[in-house]
């Protein structure tokens, strides 16, 4: 308290002051808003009842994670004796603050059928003729072609490389076929005056590509990318951890769902793009329960084994097929699966560690031919013993003499000594090659007489 000046309140998220004004102490609540705004979608529990909801939560482990109804009738039949005072209420009190346990999901998910949507042909646009206009919208360090269709206004996205003549050909073309497929004819294309549109005129046979004047825009694509990079912005900042580059095309396809299913002004009826275009109207249960960057677990399949039947997963964007699939992040793999059964779980410290150290841990993508051939290249190194000298025996003059006659006789008889008969055994013998025979028959006999060597015995 300042005397005759203001009064200051500390609070955590920031201080309020209240200036004198005519004798009384005001303060402009509009500053202020924000700071008696709770951020926790949760309801605020007490101490005990997170105590007891622990303890309930604790039960469902130690009780071989049954199911919540089990739960329930685990506590109320009386079968347990000495059990804490845990109610109905501290179980779903659990539920709400701890989720489902990974453990009940990855042992007990199962299989379930898919039913795929009915198309209703009446709430198809009639008017099959559409004008676009098509401009490069670039976020975080990435580009995207953006799409508008009219009087569809449908928006449609496809990531770029770079804005050269080839990528912005591909991803025209590949807009082009998503509007066929729905047998839309795109009559016009208008771009602005960069040098990848201007030159692909001509490039699409019965499109006219309308490239715009230098310093013009298209103003109808440019509003649309305004409300992507909005909803972008606002996706973005709600999330428990950065957003890895690698998921930032995900992030733009996940706002491009969104503005689809939301009606437009310049349609006269109050029908969304998104079911003009494809006759199928929004699934809540299959497109409105996830949202993006929500923990889940993903449904992968059962074996007659103990392995898991789920996989952790943070979920993308939807797929937009008649089975409501959704596109996930496989946390252990890091690639992306389309799944159609999953559960959501609370996304715990874990999983924004995980997330936060995403693209520290990078998986090396190495072909297999590549790999083989790196393991042949390695070499075995072998330790290299050092040279042993051999020790010099001081020998006798009488010995010597008697040595020397032993191998001038052994020389004069060709007496072959036992460690020549061991080395030939061990060691291949020296090949000896074919020497053309002589003209004379002299020499032939005398070469049929003579004993063949060691070598050629040997060989």
């Amino acid at each position: 308290y300042d005397p005759q000046k203001n009064f200051i309140i500390h609070l955590p998220d920031g201080d309020i002051v209240f200036q004198r004004k005519a004798g009384m102490y005001v303060a402009n609540w509009e500053k202020y808003r924000n700071v008696f705004t709770t951020t926790r979608a949760e309801p605020i529990y007490t101490k005990a009842e997170e105590a007891r909801a622990k303890q309930a939560y604790n039960l469902l482990r130690t009780s071989g994670f049954p199911s919540l109804g089990e739960a329930i009738h685990l506590i109320q039949d009386g079968n347990i004796t000495g059990l804490p005072a845990i109610t109905i209420e501290d179980l779903h009190r659990a539920y709400e603050i701890f989720g489902t346990p990974p453990e009940f999901v990855r042992g007990r998910m199962t299989k379930r059928k898919v039913s795929r949507a009915v198309i209703d042909s009446t709430t198809i646009m009639e008017e099959k003729r559409q004008a676009l206009s098509s401009d490069v919208m670039h976020i975080d360090g990435q580009k995207f072609l953006i799409t508008t269709c009219e009087p569809l206004q449908l928006t449609l996205q496809c990531p770029l490389q770079s804005e050269s003549q080839t990528h912005l050909g591909i991803g025209l073309q590949g807009q082009i076929n998503v509007l066929k497929s729905r047998r839309f004819i795109p009559m016009i294309i208008y771009t602005d005056s960069g040098a990848g549109f201007t030159s692909l005129v001509g490039a699409f046979p019965g499109i006219v590509l309308d490239p715009s004047g230098a310093g013009d825009h298209v103003a109808k694509v440019d509003a649309k990318i305004r409300r992507i990079k909005e909803l972008y912005r606002s996706v973005k900042s709600g999330l428990p951890w950065p957003l890895p580059s690698t998921m930032v095309k995900d992030l733009v396809a996940y706002a491009v769902s969104r503005i689809n299913i939301f009606r437009t002004t310049a349609i006269n009826q109050n029908i969304c793009p998104k079911v003009l275009f494809t006759g199928v109207k929004v699934n809540y249960k299959k497109e409105l329960e996830l949202a993006f960057g929500d923990y889940c677990k993903v449904y992968d399949g059962t074996t007659n084994t103990s392995a898991s039947k789920s996989i952790p997963c943070i979920a993308l964007y939807p797929n937009s097929n008649s089975t409501g699939s959704w596109e996930f992040m496989n946390l252990k793999t890091k690639q992306r699966v389309r799944r159609s059964h999953w559960k959501l779980m609370v996304t715990t410290q874990l999983i924004v560690d995980v997330m936060i150290f995403f693209e520290d841990k990078k998986i090396p993508e190495i072909p297999r031919e590549v790999q083989q051939t790196e393991q042949e290249t390695v070499l075995k190194v072998q330790p290299q013993l050092p040279e042993i000298e051999e020790a010099v025996i001081p020998v006798e003059p009488e010995v010597e003499e008697a040595q020397a006659e032993v191998v001038q006789i052994m020389a004069e008889e060709s007496i072959i000594p036992c460690h020549a008969y061991e080395t030939a055994e061990n060691e291949p013998p020296e090949l000896v090659d074919v020497v053309d025979a002589p003209d004379s028959d002299e020499d032939s006999n005398e070469e049929e007489e003579a004993e063949p060597g060691i070598a050629s015995r040997t060989r």
